[in-house]
């Protein structure tokens, strides 16, 4: 097994290929992280990293600061959106395919953002980004955005009114 994931709340995660994490820079920093020369030259075109020079034969164990459910629900999508460039998926697929990965509660898709961000999986975080701003563009109003995203207020009625006078 070349990778082994401790995760926060004490489970493991194996993975035998690791080809579709490779744009997860985290991950790859950890199996490279004496291969300073692959961190520099692959950092935008990783797709081009040669996998004969990671020894296969040994066990990459780290532990990592997310969920165990968080961080399988990631690597499925890397592993989707990986094997899709080999097939003729469709942009409306990839599209129901997104939407069904984002489809759920606010509280688990914050946790999805902060995650991707801590795994420095910026494709993910802009797919993430993107689906809060749609859903904040929904909402009719302030008040709607707060109940949606369970945002307490920090200032008063006042403090509030005098911020969205000024952005208006």
């Amino acid at each position: 097994m070349p990778l082994i994931i401790n995760t926060n709340d004490n489970n493991k995660i194996e993975i035998d290929d690791i080809k579709p994490y490779i744009t997860i820079k985290l991950i790859m920093s950890f199996i490279n992280s004496e291969d300073i020369e692959f961190n520099q030259q692959n950092e935008e075109k990783q797709e081009d990293y040669n996998f004969d020079m990671i020894d296969m034969s040994y066990d990459y164990e780290f532990d990592l600061d997310a969920k165990h459910s968080i961080l399988t629900k990631i690597f499925d999508y890397s592993k989707y959106i990986h094997t899709i460039k080999d097939l003729n998926i469709t942009d409306q697929d990839m599209y129901n395919y997104i939407n069904e990965f984002l489809d759920c509660k606010n509280e688990t898709l914050c946790d999805l953002l902060n995650t991707a961000d801590y795994l420095q999986y910026d494709d993910l975080v802009e797919v993430i980004c993107e689906k809060i701003a749609d859903d904040i563009q929904k909402c009719d109003n302030i008040e709607t955005i707060k109940k949606k995203f369970n945002i307490k207020n920090i200032i008063s009625q006042e403090e509030e009114e005098e911020l969205i006078k000024n952005i208006s």
